[in-house]
């Protein structure tokens, strides 16, 4: 068994492939790659958002002035993806050109399709802030979603990730007078994906964003929140009761927008802004009759006294403070609605552990940047057959929704 198709140049080949199809995690960084070594996949690890303490009036220091450093937990899960591949297919192969033509073009593509969606998944509705368009200039959602995250002191690159049909619908709104222009450095970096910039931000059409359905029915005067405590996986839970009515609580899918009265989204620093704070179902939930309690899990809320809070409001302070406060859906009813992703190009964090060599095999590594691909050839003693299988393990998160922001745009 020749293993000439297994080496660090045709590896690169597969894995530069699969990143062809991964135009929203190539936008990432790593965030802890020296502690990641040794993690094992399927299991949950941490990291820590760092404080940014409080600023003051005056010379004098009281008490509550000195703080302690703070460290917020994030948690990711270390997962991975495979495809196998059968030495028949491979063996017949004699150079480079036809390696990419018969096996990365189709099998590297489809391992980084399947692992960019995955990823989406898990990452798209992790923000802070969300503008909801009402179908009269799509366009308006995604400017104010890149002005909010301008006003909130975020530094470095924006980037926009929006389907492919809401591309289509934006191009006819060009009309309106807003386009996307040409960047050449965008399109190098990001690909045929790549569509253009508009407010300084580079956009790029990806695959797998959800459409969202809003609810056929709001929350009303009769319905309160009961109670806000933090999740697992960096998540919170809110609990919905009815104080007064028989009003029965709506059903909500994944990706629904809620606003929580008096709470207010924060700066990369904590400071309150002038946006509410945006509460996104990460479950579909059920709905309830007015005599039992309805759990809905949202993204992260932290409203603690220092600098690494996303969310705050008059006399807010701690999730407690939240009891009694009416809540709200925040998009148009009985509607379908197209997301677009707008945030710092490296507000994904993407971490690539290392898989162990298997005994006997023929194992090798590669990586482009931070994301890497291993390769190994192994035969089945039990059926007499040889096959490759290509693995990319990774975990991805982002670790700060306050350098997110979201646009719901209805579906035309």
């Amino acid at each position: 068994m020749a293993n000439k198709f297994i080496n660090s140049k045709w590896a690169k080949v597969f894995l530069a492939d699969a990143i062809e199809e991964m135009p929203y995690v190539k936008a990432s960084k790593t965030y802890f790659a020296d502690s990641i070594k040794g993690k094992k996949v399927g299991k949950t690890y941490s990291f820590v958002l760092r404080d940014s303490g409080e600023v003051t009036d005056d010379l004098e220091i009281s008490g509550g002035n000195i703080r302690d450093l703070t460290e917020r937990e994030v948690k990711v899960t270390l997962k991975s993806k495979k495809n196998v591949v059968g030495l028949n297919v491979l063996e017949s192969i004699t150079d480079i050109e036809e390696f990419k033509t018969e096996v990365a073009d189709t099998y590297g593509l489809r391992l980084g399709a399947e692992v960019q969606k995955d990823i989406i998944e898990d990452t798209i509705f992790n923000a802070s802030t969300a503008f909801i368009g009402d179908g009269t200039n799509n366009w308006k959602p995604l400017s104010n979603a890149i002005a909010q995250l301008k006003d909130s002191r975020v530094s470095g690159n924006l980037v926009g990730f929006i389907p492919s049909r809401l591309q289509s619908d934006l191009t006819v709104g060009a009309l309106q007078g807003w386009s996307f222009l040409p960047n050449e450095q965008g399109a190098n970096f990001y690909g045929k994906g790549f569509v253009g910039n508009f407010q300084t931000c580079d956009f790029v059409n990806v695959s797998d964003i959800p459409i969202v359905d809003s609810p056929t029915a709001n929350y009303g005067s009769g319905h309160q929140i009961k109670s806000v405590e933090e999740g697992t996986n960096d998540t919170t839970v809110i609990t919905i009761e009815n104080d007064s009515g028989t009003a029965a609580k709506p059903a909500l899918k994944k990706g629904t927008v809620l606003f929580i009265d008096g709470l207010y989204a924060t700066n990369i620093v904590g400071m309150q802004t002038q946006e509410p704070f945006a509460c996104i179902v990460q479950e579909d939930v059920a709905s309830t009759t007015s005599s039992v309690d309805q759990e809905v899990i949202v993204q992260r809320i932290d409203v603690g006294e220092y600098g690494a809070r996303n969310a705050t409001g008059a006399n807010i302070t701690e999730l407690d403070d939240l009891e009694g406060a009416g809540i709200s859906v925040g998009l148009a009813l009985n509607e379908k609605y197209y997301v677009a992703q707008i945030r710092q190009e490296k507000a994904l964090a993407y971490e690539a552990p290392d898989l162990d060599d298997l005994v006997g095999a023929e194992n090798t590594s590669v990586n482009i940047g931070h994301i890497k691909l291993k390769t190994t050839v192994l035969g089945n003693g039990y059926s007499m057959q040889n096959i490759s299988r290509w693995d990319i393990a990774y975990g991805a998160v982002i670790p700060d929704n306050r350098l997110a922001s979201l646009a719901y745009i209805p579906v035309s």
